[in-house]
């Protein structure tokens, strides 16, 4: 007994290990069919409980030993122990009792986390053993655990795993299906950390369940998919989401109850999500978006639409997205098209947000369909496509959205009844959706709109022309005039070319339909003049209304109005009077303008081309002349004097293109594809996209593309075959290591990242399996191959393979990326940045009130931050919670035994002494302390919490000198948390913090050192780092857009502003 003992203490051996497999495989020997009575019961009893240790000694000594020497060392005999095991377990070979065969799985099972060696056949083996009467039970338990001790976590689980589970799956045997819904939860749990796999694991998989397993008629079936199901819900990482987890889960499982489905879109319809959409969120919600947009109920279709516009936004990468676009784009086509205009609203910002994350697919996928459907001549297509068009371009670029101006002018003016319509209908949208980002395009799409207009009721020519004056007629009439005059003498000639006419022979006019367009310009004009008059105060006129527009510009518009009043129709002459008397227009004013004037009539006198604006200056020169106010006493002697006028000069047709070809527009499109197209080939033409990393082959790389160049790097180190020499099982690990390394690079986002993961994760396979072949060197050699191949040559340098090192050797005790941080009813504060919080490190936050300083420490102390461990314990301490204690009559030492924690290592009597709380005063009234005092108990309550992060919220309120320096001290004791203080005091900082954090253009930036050091890098002045520590002083370089200002009706007239802005910087662009 004393030896067994002996041995049980002693170091795990190969000898010990052989032992421990050989009882636990075949027993101590004993002949228990030899014995009978009760001697054998007890027997049999002991022999069980013999083998039981020897499996629980054989796991313990196969890890202390480790796979090579445990698993592959062949000294005991010419077959290895795992060789061995797998032979007995799995029946291979014939005659094997069943006891041993049994007790060869438990075996088994005590070795599962030997990932590479046992992930490929050796599992599919235990799979295939489920239908097993005797065994499959136990063989299924194995295969489970493999898959949950799989390592390293998540890599690898897709491409060496899950082809195989989703076909079983889809089987047609019953029992097949189970075993593959069975093993699916524990594949689910190491994806955790393989989110972008994962995402496009579940794009297939919850459609799948829900079109089988969740619809089969079998109990069986439909139990485990819906632990499936289950499993998904646990790994909803979005609070928002997570919240409403039963009614989403109940939804989604069922899809035939519509109400369900309806109930679950109301609430995420009224959610002001604040938090990124994880994958696991994300597959829960497409189901149920898919279903809401096949409603009959609007509320259902535009809730549905809205929340993909906010998938967009808050999805944590957008690439989740792309495995659920080809179903979704039919049904968002349809809302695009629907007659209820909240509907057609929530879908045309969703098309806006899909073209502003994933530009290539909006612009193959998305756009040429809105522009051929918009010019279908159907209204009801027309204008939902048209609405869609207008966000799709208020996202693009300045350079794209020029390019598709220009086609668009061209469009409006087309010849082709439908697709004019068209286009008039994406201008009549475009006004409101740019704001002050259209003014640029104003000059262009002015005259192209007003002779879009026809003498029809509803005219969507009239109706764009209306909503653009709406817009702009304030803030840049002076865009504005050059095409109404324009427009108003043209249809004074008897024939008049519009290309846009409809129910009109050819492409002209009948003249006596000239002067109702004229009333429609008319009309239109005397808009523009009420928005500019709506500024005026009392007794002012258009010339005196100086709150709007400059002196300049409303000089014109009375000129203008002054050539109009001789038209030479009775009803339009009337009617242009009547705006001039309106505007102030008596002689005084014609004398204050006559200037201006007088300088247009001699312009008009010199047309090229209209006769009618020559026409109208003479006469109208003519009878100022006549009435002394030009030329004085020498009238006859100004009108010689005049300039001589040119000829005329011939006005063509327009050319009219044939209608059912493509649109430019459509013509543009196909053009930016098929370049794009072009290039792409002519690389693989030359053998260049071999070369090239799959992030710039595609812009966003596919993961088939990041798979193929890691692959590539991996071997260029370490190619087939060169593991061998490290004996048994060692290239097996290789090969597991390459498609480790094409996992990891489709999770990383940058070379820096895939270095920094990669390179840990294939020392620790190595020193497993291959430790006399591969060296630290050569794994390191190895990351930075597959980084460069993967994100290119360029990518990753020597400093930054350095810098991941060292952050490797740091303690970090919470990193989120890509944080995004909301406040209120979708403020946002935070998005794309790094939240970084290392030990014993304490970082002072600052930047200007309202960024999100306090917001940010609420949210880590409620655990609601995305992708924060669970394990973090925060606490919060704020100035708010001292002056509440100014109230508490409770005594010191009930006030911290009241926050005790369950389990606490520290009694309330051991914490409050560590905080220098003397005897006397422990039982005295809180209400009585100083605010010192108070910051000492709240210290003493965080002591017992064992708070990982500390969060201080402006501690130094409410103490005196000697308190803070006790503050001071008490910080600068703790080694293992992490500190984040918000404090006015820059002293306070100076003496505490190690790093200073600063929110900027909603990003957080990091800087090492005290606050003088922050001042330093920074260069700021001692008075402006009181203002910033004060909250009074920003440092944001972005600064609000021109589009903002008009952001309102009432902000026409302060837009005027931003719109001359805009106007004076085009006038300094040169021309092309």
């Amino acid at each position: 007994m004393a030896s067994e003992e002996e041995a049980a203490a002693a170091e795990p051996t190969e000898e010990l290990l052989q032992k421990q497999l050989e009882v636990a495989i075949n027993g101590t020997g004993v002949d228990l069919k030899a014995l009978k009575g009760p001697r054998a019961a007890l027997m049999a009893k002991n022999e069980a409980k013999a083998q039981k240790e020897a499996v629980e000694g054989f796991t313990a000594s196969a890890l202390a030993l480790g796979p090579r020497r445990a698993l592959l060392s062949e000294a005991a005999s010419s077959e290895c122990t795992l060789d061995r095991i797998l032979d007995l377990g799995l029946g291979r070979r014939k005659g094997t009792a069943e006891p041993q065969r049994s007790q060869a799985l438990l075996c088994l099972d005590a070795v599962a986390w030997a990932t590479p060696l046992l992930i490929g056949q050796p599992l599919q083996e235990l799979i295939d053993l489920h239908q097993d009467a005797k065994f499959g039970k136990a063989s299924l338990s194995v295969a489970v655990s493999v898959l949950a001790k799989f390592e390293p976590r998540g890599h690898g689980v897709v491409q060496l795993v899950l082809p195989g589970l989703l076909k079983l799956v889809d089987d047609k045997n019953w029992k097949v299906r189970v075993c593959g819904l069975k093993l699916l939860p524990p594949c689910l749990r190491q994806m955790k950390h393989t989110t972008k796999q994962l995402s496009e694991l579940l794009s297939r998989l919850l459609p799948q369940l829900l079109e089988g397993p969740l619809m089969e008629p079998r109990k069986e079936i439909q139990e485990a998919a819906r632990q499936v199901l289950d499993e998904i819900a646990k790994m909803v990482r979005n609070s928002e989401v997570r919240q409403l987890s039963k009614e989403v889960v109940k939804a989604v499982a069922d899809p035939a109850n519509q109400k369900a489905t309806q109930d679950v879109l109301a609430l995420l319809g009224s959610t002001t999500f604040m938090n990124y959409i994880d994958p696991a969120s994300l597959a829960f919600l497409i189901p149920i978006m898919n279903r809401g947009m096949k409603e009959r109920e609007q509320k259902s279709r535009k809730w549905s639409s809205q929340i993909l516009g906010a998938i967009v936004t808050l999805v944590r990468d957008i690439q989740y997205l792309r495995p659920y676009l080809p179903a979704l784009l039919p049904l968002l086509k349809e809302c695009i098209v629907d007659p209820t205009y909240e509907i057609q609203r929530e879908a045309a910002k969703a098309c806006g947000m899909l073209t502003q994350e994933l530009e290539d697919w909006s612009r193959t996928e998305l756009q040429p369909w809105l522009c051929e459907t918009m010019r279908s001549g159907d209204e009801g297509l027309t204008m939902g496509c048209a609405h869609a068009l207008s966000e799709v371009l208020l996202r693009m670029g300045r350079g794209q959205r020029d390019q598709y101006m220009r086609a668009i002018v061209e469009g409006a003016s087309s010849s082709c009844s439908k697709e004019r319509a068209g286009f008039l209908n994406l201008l009549d949208f475009l006004p409101q959706a740019l704001k002050n980002d259209f003014v640029p395009y104003i000059t262009a799409a002015w005259p192209a709109m007003l002779a879009g207009i026809l003498p029809e009721p509803d005219d969507v020519g009239l109706r764009a022309c209306q909503a653009l004056v709406a817009r702009f007629g304030a803030s840049a009439p002076q865009l504005l005039l050059q095409g109404f005059e324009d427009i108003f003498f043209a249809t004074q000639h008897d024939t008049c070319v519009f290309p846009t006419a409809v129910k009109h022979s050819g492409c002209y006019r009948p003249k006596d339909v000239h002067w109702v367009m004229r009333e429609h310009y008319l009309r239109l004009f005397s808009q523009m003049c009420d928005k500019i008059l709506e500024h005026r105060k009392y007794g002012q006129d258009m010339l005196t209304c100086s709150d709007c527009s400059s002196r300049k510009v409303r000089e014109q518009i009375m000129v203008i109005l002054e050539t109009f009043k001789l038209d030479p129709n009775a009803q339009v002459e009337r009617q242009a009077k009547h705006i001039c008397r309106t505007c102030g227009g008596q002689p005084k004013v014609t004398k204050e303008v006559m200037p201006a004037l007088e300088e247009t009539l001699l312009r008009m006198r010199q047309h090229k081309r209209c006769a009618m604006k020559r026409k109208t200056a003479e006469a109208l020169l003519a009878s100022l002349v006549a009435e002394g106010e030009l030329g004085g006493s020498n009238g006859a002697g100004y009108l010689a004097a005049l300039p001589e006028v040119p000829e005329l000069e011939a006005v063509e047709d327009a050319p009219c293109r044939k209608s059912g070809g493509p649109s430019n527009l459509e013509l543009l499109l196909a053009r930016n594809n098929s370049s794009s197209a072009g290039a792409n080939s002519s690389q693989e033409a030359t053998g260049e996209a071999e070369e090239a990393p799959a992030a710039v082959m595609t812009g966003a790389a596919v993961s088939e593309d990041r798979e193929f160049f890691a692959k590539k790097g991996f071997r260029a180190v370490f190619p087939e075959g060169s593991w061998e020499a490290a004996g048994k099982g060692a290239e097996a690990a290789r090969a597991f290591c390459e498609i480790m390394s094409a996992s990891v690079a489709v999770e990383s986002l940058s070379a820096r990242g895939l270095f920094g993961e990669l390179k840990p994760k294939v020392e620790i396979v190595a020193q497993q399996y291959a430790p006399t072949v591969v060296t630290k060197d050569l794994v390191a050699k190895l990351a930075r191959s597959v980084a460069r191949s993967v994100f290119g040559e360029a990518s990753l340098s020597e400093a930054d393979e350095l810098e991941e090192e060292a952050a490797e050797a740091t303690d970090v005790l919470l990193r989120v990326e890509d944080l995004m941080l909301m406040y209120g009813g979708g403020h946002l504060l935070l998005k794309d940045t790094l939240l970084e919080l290392r030990k014993n490190r304490r970082y002072g936050v600052v930047g200007h009130n309202g960024c999100g300083k306090t917001t940010l420490m609420k949210e880590l102390q409620a655990g609601r931050v995305a992708g924060m461990p669970e394990n973090i314990k925060c606490v919060h301490v704020s100035d708010a919670d001292l002056g509440n204690m100014k109230v508490l009559e409770m005594t010191s030492i009930a006030f911290v035994k009241r926050d005790m924690p369950e389990g606490s290592l520290l009694s309330a009597e051991e914490a409050i002494a560590r905080v220098g709380f003397p005897p006397e005063m422990q039982e005295k009234p809180v209400a009585d302390l100083s605010g010192g005092w108070r910051m000492r108990l709240l210290l003493a309550c965080v002591m017992m919490k064992q708070a990982d992060i500390l969060l201080l919220d402006e501690p130094t309120n409410h103490l005196d000198v000697h308190a803070i320096e006790w503050l001071c001290q008490y910080l600068l004791s703790l080694k293992t948390s992490s500190i984040m203080v918000i404090s006015h005091d820059p002293h306070f900082l100076n003496a505490v913090c190690t790093d200073i954090i600063q929110y900027r253009d909603k990003k957080l930036v990091y800087y090492k050192g005290n606050f003088d050091s922050f001042k330093q890098a920074n260069a700021i002045n001692d008075e402006d780092a009181d203002n910033l520590l004060a909250g009074n002083l920003s440092l944001d370089a972005a600064k609000p857009s021109a589009a903002k200002a008009a952001d309102s009706a009432e902000a026409d007239a302060g837009g005027a502003a931003a719109v001359d802005e805009v106007v004076e910087r085009l006038a300094d662009e040169p021309k092309a």
